[in-house]
């Protein structure tokens, strides 16, 4: 009897220091991003090339996409932001091409007929 205590004890430490997840574990999963997927010359209705997730907590950084696979359109199928995304058709952010504003949340999702490079939140 006396060594079921301590058996058990040992076990529940065991277990509860196994359940707490790490703070760097918890900050990815709260991340607040939008998920995109890129499409070849027929929109958002082909299959899609390639996909990114654009994570806000790079902030104002600029982001490049660094696909290289032609693509014409982009569906952005999920976001939790809470800052607008401004995208890119040029690498590095550049300025001097065309852009775009995401809108957080739910009112920025859907199929836009643009050649993402790179992209960078506003916050």
């Amino acid at each position: 009897m006396h060594f079921t205590t301590p058996l058990f004890t040992l076990l529940l430490t065991a277990t509860t220091a196994l359940a707490a997840p790490s703070d760097r574990a918890l900050a990815a999963r709260q991340s607040r991003i939008i998920y995109a997927r890129f499409f070849g010359p027929g929109g958002c209705e082909d299959p899609w090339v390639e996909d990114v997730v654009f994570n806000q907590a790079n902030g104002a950084n600029c982001v490049n996409t660094g696909i290289s696979i032609p693509h014409k359109s982009v569906n952005f199928l999920e976001s939790s932001s809470s800052c607008v995304l401004k995208i890119y058709n040029r690498a590095n952010c550049d300025e001097s091409g065309n852009h775009q504003l995401i809108q957080p949340g739910a009112a920025g999702l859907g199929c836009q007929a643009f050649n993402v490079q790179s992209a960078k939140f506003l916050c």
